[in-house]
């Protein structure tokens, strides 16, 4: 923060911020990982401000203060917060927001839906306790209600809408993912996404022969795999991964109702405590399930090329890089922090 009395320097600032979030990520419920990002471009702002789901304390604190990094913590799923330091008159205190998943579009298209973030003081301990009573809950009724709008029934060939109309012809085999969740969707697209489903999971089962430890190893990473292979965007990646271990789960007589399902982790662990050779089974089964129709794929919209799978299957799950933001004036700077 600017002022002749400040004498914290930027490194400081960031350890501290970096700090707070590790202990609130390990206070949370389930498993959470925490770390920061660095805004320091109005291109970065810019692009946090598209993914903020919050219209009120931290939307107003990334217009109005010149952050030089923000603290995110995630879970294993597609729930990400963003952590800002308040600026004076409120410095020691932190704002929290939810954030809208990269893979499911932008703040800007469920604006229906927006949620508040919360404020919060520096003891972790009761800042957890807040977020997991005041705003998990929230978040979580909120991406449940986008995924029911992302992935739903479609209407069966030859139904009549609400309004009597007859309602147009639609694929009469939609793409299933596991037990009558199937992608609502563009039928090119849906059917992408099950062959990246179903190479992810072809993919993961001859990972046990690297001696990996269970199921979440051998699907660590393998979303980024998949789309760097088939050359489909990015963002797809959670999504993938996601879909792939519902199969799995499904197949194995594991069922939980979303990614946000309370039950999930333990129904993780209780698939990983089985003999490899049952896990790799059920592998197997799930990708069988999305084996592709006789039909030749059509290209997608989302494809951007076509590449043969490479020999040896190594995922990363380090970062990925990229070119540095350009340096942009989008947001007005006032108060640094």
């Amino acid at each position: 923060m600017t002022g002749t009395t400040s004498t914290i320097s930027p490194d400081e600032r960031a350890r501290t911020l970096l700090q707070f979030c590790q202990d609130l990520a390990a206070r949370l419920p389930g498993t959470w990982s925490a770390g920061t990002t660095d805004i320091g471009t109005g291109t970065a702002r810019s692009d946090l401000h598209e993914k903020l789901w919050d219209t009120a304390v931290a939307y107003a604190a990334l217009i109005e203060v010149a952050y030089q990094h923000a603290g995110i913590v995630k879970d294993n799923g597609l729930r990400a917060l963003v952590v800002l330091p308040r600026p004076r008159p409120h410095a020691g205190q932190y704002a929290i927001a939810p954030l809208v998943p990269a893979a499911l579009g932008t703040a800007y298209d469920f604006e229906d839906l927006s949620l508040h973030g919360i404020t919060v003081g520096a003891d972790p301990v009761r800042a957890a306790s807040a977020v997991r009573i005041r705003l998990l809950p929230r978040y979580g009724d909120a991406l449940r209600t986008v995924l029911s709008r992302e992935i739903a029934p479609s209407t069966p060939r030859g139904a009549e809408t609400a309004d009597g109309a007859a309602a147009p012809e639609t694929d009469p085999e939609p793409a299933y993912l596991a037990d009558g969740r199937h992608w609502q969707s563009e039928p090119r697209d849906a059917q992408v996404l099950r062959d990246a489903v179903r190479a992810l999971l072809l993919a993961a089962e001859s990972r046990f022969d690297e001696e990996l430890t269970g199921a979440s190893d051998v699907l660590a990473g393998g979303g980024e795999y998949i789309c760097d292979r088939d050359g489909l965007d990015a963002d797809l990646a959670p999504i993938i991964e996601s879909a792939a271990l519902t199969m799995v789960l499904d197949v194995a007589g594991l069922r939980v109702r979303s990614l946000l399902d309370p039950a999930l982790p333990g129904r993780l662990e209780q698939l990983e405590s089985w003999p490899e050779q049952q896990q790799r089974a059920v592998f197997h089964g799930a990708a069988q399930l999305l084996v592709p129709r006789p039909a030749d794929r059509p290209g997608a919209a989302r494809i951007r090329s076509t590449a043969s799978p490479a020999a040896v299957i190594r995922f990363s799950t380090g970062p990925r890089l990229s070119a540095a933001a350009p340096p942009a004036a989008h947001l007005p700077a006032r108060q640094t922090l």
